[in-house]
Parts: C-alpha cells; structure tokens; sequence
C-alpha cells in the first residue's frame, strides 16, 4: 500500500501557502516511494517505546519492539532512509519520549541521537518541548517528566536554517 498524500486543500494555510506535502503511513514503507536527495524538511514523531504488542496488531509496529535496543535499531532504519531521501541541504526533526523500567530512565531519546550521528546525520539542535500537562506519574519515588525531545538533525555545515521564521514579529 502506497502512501496516502494529504493534499493543500486539507492543510492549514500556512502550509497550503508553501510548497510543503505531508505523507501518512508507515515511514518504512512511505520512504521507500521517495527518489534520493528530494527532501527539504522531515518531521516525525514515532510511536514511543512500550517494549510490547498490542493485541491485534497484525504487522510489526514501530515502538512495539522488545528491547530499547532493538526500538534504537528501528528508528535508526528510518533515519538511514531519511537520510536517503534529505536534501544535502534540508533537516530532521525528530521527537522523542523517554520511558522508565525498573526504576531506572532508559535515556531512549540520546541513544537514537547517537544511533543517527552513526548514520551521518549532524545533531544541530536539541529542543526541550514543555509539556506542562504531560501524563501523570503515578510514581512515589520520581519527579513527574514534564517534556519531550526535539532533535534537529542536519547532514551538513550548510544546511539551510531560517531563524527570521521562528522569531517573535
């Protein structure tokens, strides 16, 4: 199944004025339908790890892997293609959560940083996303989490980055 093509017309304004197309499905097979070096911008949030499937799943969902290791892998599959298809001059954005196991933060969000520094990709940023309504701990022993990771990743020096864009008017 090929990816499904959200056209202008059901995109908010700011994106309907732009040259800017959003593909849903699954990135792994999405991908794959892209030609090389055709990309500008990615942005992406990937089903976070749960280390578990969910009943009824019928195909191997991102985030349903048994091990942190094996989600790393996972997300460093995408990150190949989507280093494949990424302009030499464009970005990926990626977003991430963390999960705590017995206790102990397995640093998910860091360990596919450098699992995408192995592919090539350049850490340009990392954004702290506050989530001041983030789901509730239910531990005793921990702070409640209140963000996500954002990465920007880039493949060069010259990526292109608009800073005029993102300031205050």
């Amino acid at each position: 199944m090929g990816p499904t093509v959200i056209t202008p017309d059901v995109v908010s304004s700011v994106f309907a004025s732009r040259e800017c197309g959003l593909l849903l499905g699954d990135a792994r097979e999405v991908l794959r339908t892209l030609a090389d070096d055709s990309v500008d911008c990615t942005v992406t949030s990937p089903p976070y790890y749960s280390g578990r499937r969910h009943v009824g799943d019928t195909i191997h969902e991102i985030g349903s892997e048994k091990t942190v290791e094996e989600y790393v892998e996972a997300l460093a599959f995408v990150g190949r293609e989507v280093y494949r298809v990424t302009k030499p001059t464009g970005s990926y954005w990626l977003n991430l959560d963390d999960k705590c196991e017995r206790k102990e933060w397995l640093g998910i969000p860091w360990r596919v940083a450098f699992a995408m520094r192995e592919i090539g990709w350049k850490i340009r940023s990392e954004v702290i996303w506050h989530k001041p309504r983030h789901v509730r701990n239910v531990a005793k022993d921990r702070l409640t989490p209140a963000h996500e990771l954002f990465f920007h990743f880039v493949k060069s020096k010259d990526a292109y980055y608009d800073m005029d864009a993102i300031r205050p008017s």
